[in-house]
């Protein structure tokens, strides 16, 4: 699968960008990031001219749904790890672009890390649970899948996630929201 747009194309990517914004729209880029893909990317954006109306027109939203790198291995494979997510976050945030982080579907406690992520966001922080749980197709003969079935209904009990909303509520820029509403309020917070 892949996770990101490539160095190799990211010229043409930007260059899009930068005929969308140019006719009106604001670009919305959702990644889980590798940190030369972002590099490149803070690095073409940079060769625009009025290169802050191009940043203040991109919302960049960084996936990070866990700080487990073993959970990241089993439900995204081939992704970037936690660490390096975090210093792409670290980085765009410093290049001043409006950064954001999407945390949907959580695979872990969000709280364990949240906290920490939050100076680095100038967006919101938009938290959501996993969908279906309960009607997921576990080979049970598999001890990964019985194992990942067991840990999923625990992580996803009612008590848990109204815990979770209760410790979210203390961040003014975090919204945990049911997995079918998550996209109906990024629009809305964006438009």
């Amino acid at each position: 699968s892949t996770h990101d747009i490539f160095v190799e194309n990211m010229v043409e990517y930007v260059d899009v960008c930068r005929k969308m914004i140019d006719a009106g729209h604001e670009i919305m880029y959702v990644s889980k990031p590798h940190l030369e893909g972002t590099k490149k990317f803070i690095e073409e954006v940079a060769k625009l001219p009025s290169t802050l109306h191009y940043m203040k027109n991109i919302n960049v939203w960084i996936t990070i749904t866990t700080d487990n790198n073993e959970l990241i291995k089993v439900w995204e494979p081939h992704a970037p790890s936690y660490e390096e997510r975090v210093e792409c976050l670290k980085l765009l945030q410093c290049a001043g672009f409006r950064t954001s982080i999407m945390c949907e579907p959580y695979l872990s406690d969000p709280f364990s890390f949240i906290p920490k992520l939050a100076k680095y966001v100038k967006g919101v922080i938009a938290v959501g649970v996993m969908n279906y749980t309960s009607t997921f197709q576990f080979d049970e003969d598999d001890d990964v899948n019985v194992e990942m079935k067991e840990y999923l209904s625990k992580l996803y009990t009612p008590d848990n996630i109204n815990v979770l909303i209760e410790k979210m509520m203390k961040f003014k820029n975090v919204h945990v929201l049911p997995k079918k509403e998550l996209t109906k309020f990024v629009l809305k917070h964006y438009k």
